[in-house]
């Protein structure tokens, strides 16, 4: 089906608007992204739900449950009580046999979209506790966009249309799930923040709200009283956290906030480890000698781009060469190192635009830029595109190709 220019713009937007946000403030973050998602597709509310396994995978619906909740619309505490008393009221096995929840659990693992009125058959639907409750909320339609966070761990973005409106289409799942993939760290980043990542233990109010200010710039002592905390018993809350969440210390926390900062993508793994973890310049594998000089140069343009080292000097050192002497070899095979680098960051670039998390100043410093102006006029000169056009083509052509699947 594909979607329009005018929808990828607007998805753009969200996620330009989202990240900007600094990561300390994630509930800013959060209420953006939840307005920004209704705002696609016209919804009154959108409740994310941390879903985990909690028993065996032979369990009914595959041993997931829902562990945390959060809603974002108006009416949340009339919302709130309906929602008790609905689940007070159906027995566990109706729930657990609704073909909504059947639906969502066939697909674990996956990222998905169910679509509750246009996806579940009709005689099933008049039947399902679940339609029970969006009656009970005065809601015409409801549709979960389900991202996996691991093989034990998702998180479910569930989105309402008031009675009286359209049901969800295809058009608007399509439409969600390119836009929650530039959700994911943020979607990292809920789990994280209440403690249900596999290896932590959940917080309680006191620690989350603690959790939003330690992973910030703020001192223990400058925290203290937003709190209405002594320094000491904050410091005593804080060793709480580091140990509920596996982290050691203040420095930790900060680290494994950041790492939901990019998605692990195959291609961008050695982006994803601990600077102890990537290799230096000395631990990177000298490209085979016997190899043609562009080959090497090549090779060792791109090891170098990894870890931020491939300046000429640099990379004619690793290669046992001077720096005139390479120059010559390569003016020799008619090509220039000028030219090579630039080459390696086209290439790079095609990797990079398609990932919707980074922006055009994280790419640009990724591929050795000191100014974003700079990357825009390469792509510019590369493609006669702009970087946002070039992301929107690529990202037009992974939708086109999800849809093929």
């Amino acid at each position: 089906m594909g979607l329009s220019a005018t929808e990828w713009r607007d998805i753009a937007t969200l996620w330009r608007e989202v990240t900007e946000i600094p990561s300390y403030e994630f509930e800013r973050a959060r209420r953006r992204a939840s307005a920004g998602l209704m705002s696609l597709v016209g919804g009154s509310h959108v409740l994310m739900v941390i879903q985990q396994r909690i028993a065996p995978e032979s369990a009914p619906l595959s041993g997931f449950a829902p562990v945390f909740s959060q809603d974002f619309g108006p009416d949340l505490e009339a919302r709130q009580r309906i929602l008790q008393q609905w689940q007070a009221h159906e027995p566990e096995t109706a729930l657990a046999t609704d073909p909504v929840f059947q639906r969502l659990a066939a697909g674990i693992g996956e990222l998905r979209t169910v679509r509750h009125r246009g996806d579940i058959d009709t005689e099933e639907w008049a039947q399902s506790a679940v339609r029970r409750l969006l009656e009970q909320l005065s809601l015409e339609d409801r549709v979960n966009v389900v991202v996996p966070l691991g093989e034990d761990i998702e998180v479910s973005y569930c989105i309402d249309r008031p009675q009286g409106a359209p049901i969800f289409s295809e058009a608007d799942s399509e439409l969600l799930l390119a836009a929650i993939e530039g959700l994911r760290p943020l979607t990292a980043r809920f789990v994280r923040r209440y403690g249900f990542m596999p290896g932590q233990h959940s917080l309680d109010l006191v620690e989350q709200r603690a959790v939003e200010h330690l992973i910030g710039p703020q001192s223990l002592d400058e925290i203290a009283p937003t709190l209405d905390l002594p320094p000491a018993k904050l410091a005593e809350v804080a060793d709480q956290i580091y140990q509920k969440l596996g982290v050691g210390d203040r420095v930790g926390l900060m680290s494994m906030w950041m790492e939901g900062a990019e998605p692990l993508d195959p291609r961008e793994a050695h982006l994803k480890q601990p600077r102890s973890s990537v290799p230096s310049s000395q631990d990177i594998p000298s490209p085979q000698e016997e190899g043609p000089l562009v080959t090497r140069v090549r090779d060792a343009i791109d090891q170098g781009m990894q870890i931020g080292e491939f300046e000429i000097d640099q990379v004619a050192r690793h290669l046992g060469l001077s720096v005139r002497g390479l120059q010559r070899d390569l003016g020799e095979a008619d090509t220039s190192y000028r030219d090579l680098v630039e080459a390696a960051r086209q290439s790079r670039a095609e990797v990079l635009l398609t990932r919707p998390w980074l922006t055009f100043s994280d790419i640009a410093q990724k591929l050795g830029y000191t100014q974003v102006s700079s990357f825009n006029r390469a792509v510019k000169r590369w493609t006669g595109k702009t970087p946002s056009e070039l992301r929107q083509e690529f990202l037009a052509e992974e939708s086109r190709d999800r849809a093929s699947d």
